[in-house]
């Protein structure tokens, strides 16, 4: 009876293991539907989901619409926001109509498993994915100051 109750419990975990894994495409998936990768030799993404902490949203689009050289020479993703008109306001509409800046509007993001509500910076070099670096509110300065 022992064994039988063993084995139940291991058919019941190999079971709920093989079903919690991921059948959803990476981040690196989600870049390559998103941006041409030829765009540059080499340039960065910064992707920003809406549900980030304020600061790091903030504080993100304060620094690159006072940079327009970021935006001008690497790319900029924008997802998971119910309306960005308040954001247009306080950031001006250049940051968001900027032909290097991609919106999310379909809900993309969903279909792909990564860190949903965390901005990061993307290095790409030579077509591929070369570091990823989350951003927060202690780092960003340094981390976006490196992508001009």
């Amino acid at each position: 009876m022992k064994i039988y109750y063993q084995l139940s419990l291991f058919l019941f975990l190999t079971c709920m293991i093989t079903n919690c894994t991921s059948d959803k495409n990476s981040i690196k998936d989600y870049i390559k539907t998103k941006v041409d990768l030829n765009y540059k030799e080499s340039f960065s993404i910064v992707i920003l989901p809406f549900d980030a902490c304020n600061t790091c949203i903030h504080a993100t689009l304060e620094y690159i619409s006072t940079n327009p050289d970021i935006l001008n020479n690497n790319k900029l993703i924008l997802y998971n926001f119910l309306s960005l008109k308040s954001k247009k306001i306080q950031y001006g509409d250049e940051l968001f109509e900027h032909t290097n800046t991609i919106i999310d509007r379909e809900g993309n993001f969903l279909d792909f498993d990564f860190k949903h509500n965390q901005p990061m910076v993307i290095k790409i070099q030579d077509k591929n994915l070369k570091n990823i670096e989350d951003l927060d509110s202690e780092n960003y300065f340094e981390l976006l100051s490196k992508i001009h």
